[in-house]
């Protein structure tokens, strides 16, 4: 008979151990069986029952927790015991590593300190002793005040216009203050003759006056005008003669001046009755009260003209 080898021996002990190991797990088992047996006998002799038909099925149900199975033998036992001892022994060293690991105090941050408030300054008023008080009794202010008022007048009291002034009228009333046009401007400039006036240092019937010369010179003539050149009708104009009135032998109609209220009606009302309404124009002149059915044709060939004057000055 030969030797045991020793890996040998230790597959037969392993295996004579789970073997004893299981049978002893059984024999616990119905030792636990048979004492809840006799308590559960003991109970029903006490209260004076018979053994019912369940009392084994639920002794197998109470036992079942403590019934051997095949992860408690002994080789898993031994697998899952030595597991926990391993992570046992790391958690145990790294208590032990974190024991001798200097302690750190923790560093308290001392209290921000509030930072001074300057004092605001202290402002003294002192009353002004070297200004003298503003009074309409003093006759060298009163007399430089009525000079300038003459010049002011003297100026905006039909003077004679320069090619400078002209060229200035023509750009005011075409692209600064436009008027309101059809189709084009919705709504022009409100108290544009005011405003050019003011512009121009003159009343605003010289302004429209002078308007009204312009809107009679030839294309050519006015084109140069608008580019700031000079021309012989710049200088009939300012002599008050018209370029188109001389080369024509049918008198021009009269200047009309429109206010803005008129402007809006007349714009209104050729949106409200377009071209091929019946009565066109008789409907027109009565939205515009104040203005007759002539008046309001020769507006609308005057807005025309003068867009077409502007494009062909931009041109």
């Amino acid at each position: 008979m030969r030797k045991l080898a020793w890996y040998e021996a230790i597959i037969v002990l392993i295996a004579v151990s789970t073997i004893a190991h299981y049978l002893m797990m059984w024999a616990a088992y119905y030792e636990k069986y048979l004492v809840l047996r006799q308590n559960l006998k003991k109970s029903r002799k006490r209260d004076k029952k018979g053994e019912p038909e369940g009392s084994v099925t639920q002794l197998h149900e109470a036992l079942e927790v403590f019934r051997p199975r095949f992860r408690d033998l002994l080789p898993f036992l031994m697998a899952r015991g030595s597991w926990d001892l391993l992570k046992a022994l790391v958690l145990l060293a790294q208590e032990e590593l974190r024991r001798k690991e200097p302690e750190v105090e923790e560093e308290i941050p001392e209290p921000r300190r509030p930072a001074p408030t300057p004092r605001a300054p202290e402002f003294t008023y002192e009353v002004a002793t070297d200004l003298k008080a503003v009074s309409t009794n003093n006759p060298e202010m009163a007399a430089k005040y009525m000079s300038e008022a003459d010049e002011s007048q003297k100026k905006q009291s039909g003077a004679p216009w320069s090619c400078e002034e002209l060229y200035q009228l023509v750009r005011l009333s075409t692209e600064k203050f436009p008027p309101g046009i059809y189709f084009w401007i919705v709504l022009g400039t409100p108290n544009r003759w005011e405003c050019m006036a003011r512009v121009l240092n003159r009343t605003a019937q010289d302004v429209t006056t002078m308007a009204g010369k312009l809107k009679h010179m030839k294309q050519e003539e006015y084109e140069k005008l608008a580019m700031g050149q000079q021309s012989n009708a710049v200088l009939d104009v300012r002599s008050g003669k018209s370029e188109s009135t001389a080369s024509s032998s049918t008198p021009s109609a009269p200047y009309v001046e429109w206010t803005q209220t008129e402007q809006k009606q007349l714009e209104a009302a050729l949106q409200q009755f377009p071209k091929g309404c019946e009565d066109r124009w008789d409907k027109i002149a009565a939205a515009v009260p104040t203005k007759t059915k002539e008046q309001c044709q020769q507006r609308l060939k005057e807005l025309v003209e003068l867009v077409r004057r502007k494009k062909a000055g931009k041109t």
